[in-house]
């Protein structure tokens, strides 16, 4: 199958055209023919990774996601593309449904995500992350357990869904801080939220938990070192 050719970053007649321009970023919208991906590597533990968007704002300089790229092109200019995917909400309806016939008390492993960050600012907007929580938390009409999930992020966005975050039975969330430095995070990843943001996040999220309600989340915070090059 041919592969999508994007408006920008192509000499021919693009087949993805870029639906807004989001800051310097440009947005493009593509349908997802699966969410769920086998986990391996350093996260084999997981059953899947999900990754709701493609690309990333923040474009760190030392992200290893940006050899993911679509092209060669678009690894260089990483940071200033991102796919969102469409359907992807209905996609992983489809996709736990699925697992839970064939596993019905099994939760399956979820981790989010393994190259993007699933509450960049764009996610601000189009709520995709948002949406595929609320999916994970449907399962619980049909009386399945909601997956163990694990987000990985730098946002402080995620406060938003504390109230989403803390329906789910098992949940770590992971936030990124590589360096106590504003001066190195200004060199390394200038586009990310300042430490400050992060660390505030962090306090919000631990504070604004209620383990009373009957769906008590397990959260940690991971602090990521910057290793030097």
């Amino acid at each position: 199958m041919a592969q999508p050719k994007y408006e920008g970053y192509c000499g021919c007649t693009p087949t993805k055209l870029v639906r807004e321009k989001f800051g310097d970023v440009n947005v493009y919208a593509q349908n997802a023919k699966s969410l769920l991906t086998k986990a391996t590597g350093f996260i084999g533990d997981y059953d899947f990774t999900l990754n709701p968007y493609r690309g990333c704002q923040y474009g760190c300089s030392y992200c290893y996601a940006a050899a993911f790229s679509p092209n060669a092109q678009m690894r260089q200019d990483w940071g200033k593309w991102v796919i969102f995917k469409e359907n992807a909400a209905d996609i992983l309806a489809k996709e736990l449904k699925k697992w839970y016939e064939k596993n019905p008390h099994t939760p399956p492993r979820i981790y989010m995500s393994s190259v993007t960050d699933p509450y960049q600012p764009l996610e601000s907007k189009y709520q995709l992350t948002h949406r595929l929580l609320q999916v994970m938390l449907d399962v619980r009409d049909d009386l399945y357990p909601t997956p163990t999930l694990v987000i990985q992020t730098r946002s402080p966005i995620i406060t938003r869904d504390i109230d989403y975050l803390q329906r789910f039975k098992r949940l770590r969330i992971n936030m990124s801080i590589p360096t106590g430095s504003e001066l190195v995070r200004k060199d390394f990843e200038p586009r990310s939220p300042s430490i400050k943001a992060r660390l505030n996040a962090i306090i919000k999220i631990k504070q604004s938990i209620d383990y009373f309600k009957g769906f008590v989340p397990k959260i940690s915070i991971t602090i990521t070192p910057l290793l030097p090059t």
